[in-house]
């Protein structure tokens, strides 16, 4: 599959050949020689050529008309790279996004299916069968949401340890701030009952013991983090780079 590279251009696309004569004589940039998705329409649609001037799109079309409306542009070669709109979110994380490729989908509608944690543990038991896992393989699972479960809790170690008593498990929770391990997994990190929270984080335990749930947060999960981004990372190197999401490396 060939590898793609977004490159990113401010605000949307929009056409301005009418207004391009007005404009031609000013400083601009010329993109050319790449996959140039314009995103106008329920089909993609493709041009030759962007062409924008103080932040702004002011030309989408051919190379050629682009070259003649706008002699003193900077060309930029995109080099076979895809071009697409850029937008505006102010808390994105796009490494994050990327590897949940390679993990159980545990999203709630509408983006997925689960409603409670029998769900969860039916995806969980699937995703094994279906993919062929072996005993003893690490299995990640992300998007599970507590606050949409029917059972308004976290799954536990002994809940994911019914279906899945022979591979440590990670299940990483929508936030992304915090995560459940199953016993085989909590063992693998050495996670136990004599083992104290770390600095800004929480080890969570069962009421009135020391024995821990499996919900780790915020420090307490970035050893579970770490490690699924690194065996995520080398399953996913055909596909796409991955980028490591800045807990990471805290």
């Amino acid at each position: 599959m060939r590898k793609i590279i977004y490159a990113f251009v401010l605000l949307s696309f929009f056409s301005c050949k009418e207004n391009s004569k007005n404009i031609s004589n000013e400083s601009s940039e010329l993109f050319y020689n790449g996959d140039i998705l314009t995103m106008e329409e329920d089909t993609p649609k493709y041009v030759e050529t962007v062409v924008t001037q103080n932040g702004k799109i002011v030309f989408v079309g051919s190379k050629t008309e682009a070259e003649s409306q706008f002699k003193n542009s900077t060309k930029i070669d995109l080099k076979g790279k895809t071009l697409v709109p850029s937008f505006i979110d102010p808390h994105s994380h796009f490494g994050m996004v990327s590897n949940t490729m390679g993990q159980v989908d545990l999203n709630p509608e509408p983006v997925g299916k689960i409603k409670n944690i029998d769900d969860i543990l039916q995806n969980l038991k699937d995703y094994k069968e279906k993919n062929n896992i072996p005993d003893g393989e690490w299995i990640f699972g992300w998007g599970y949401d507590d606050g949409q479960l029917t059972e308004k809790r976290h799954p536990t170690k002994k809940d994911i340890d019914k279906v899945l008593p022979n591979n440590p498990v990670y299940l990483q929770h929508t936030s992304g701030h915090m995560g459940v391990a199953n016993s085989l997994g909590l063992e693998k990190l050495e996670v136990s009952a004599s083992k104290k929270s770390p600095d800004g984080g929480n080890i969570d335990r069962f009421p009135n013991s020391s024995d821990p749930t499996g919900l780790v947060q915020e420090t307490a999960m970035y050893p579970f983090v770490r490690l699924m981004m690194e065996k995520l990372d080398a399953k996913q190197a055909e596909f796409f780079d991955t980028t490591q999401d800045y807990y990471v490396s805290n």
